[in-house]
């Protein structure tokens, strides 16, 4: 287990610091690898990345107690596979998969609305907070 922290919002809106855990692939239930939507090339961009530069963002894992779901990176997952790795780097919530999934909704949904936030607030201050600029 690796001591890398990561921080991650909740529904509630705190902060709190959830461990990376290295996980065996092979434990790994990939249910969901059927629905993900595929990109064509980003394997390859993505395998020379995690082979130069090691893995950025850690796989979303819920941990049921019964199986370690993979919730999110299957192509960081099929990456690994190919360069023949045996462990991965997890955020693995323990909890129920109804309650993983919501949580990473979330989080996905907050990321999303603070990209917005911030491109529309760039947008605001071009056009009202620099006048000049449009002359």
């Amino acid at each position: 287990m690796s001591d890398t922290k990561a921080s991650i919002i909740t529904p509630h809106t705190e902060r709190i610091t959830d461990p990376v855990t290295e996980l065996d692939i092979h434990r790994l239930d990939l249910r969901f690898e059927q629905i993900r939507a595929t990109r064509p090339g980003e394997p390859s961009r993505l395998l020379q990345s995690i082979a130069t530069e090691g893995l950025r963002l850690p796989i979303h894992v819920a941990d049921t107690g019964d199986a370690l779901i993979l919730i999110d990176g299957y192509l960081r997952l099929g990456a690994y596979r190919l360069l023949q790795r045996d462990k991965i780097p997890a955020y693995c919530r323990r909890q129920s998969l109804s309650e993983a999934l919501c949580e990473w909704f979330y989080e996905l949904s907050s990321l999303i609305y603070g990209c917005l936030r911030m491109l529309f607030m760039g947008v605001y201050e071009c056009f009202y907070g620099c006048p000049r600029m449009l002359d």
